[in-house]
């Protein structure tokens, strides 16, 4: 399951739970918050890593000369 549609069944269960609270129990060993975090958090690292590797430099063991009069 993709990490944005994981995120967007949490909160769905917790918009769930929000509306029914007796129902808390039955759901009691899913920590919600935390998934909601973790999962955001793995999203935000795969972003980022993302961008890293977009914007990286492509070093082909050329050293440009700067400064070198000629």
């Amino acid at each position: 399951m993709k990490p944005e549609l994981f995120l967007e069944r949490l909160y769905e269960l917790k918009r769930f739970l929000k509306e029914y609270p007796e129902q808390r129990i039955i759901y009691s060993d899913i920590p919600v918050d935390f998934l909601i975090m973790k999962t955001k958090k793995e999203i935000y690292e795969k972003e980022n890593n993302e961008n890293e590797i977009q914007n990286r430099q492509v070093y082909d063991d050329f050293i440009p000369a700067t400064g070198v009069p000629f």
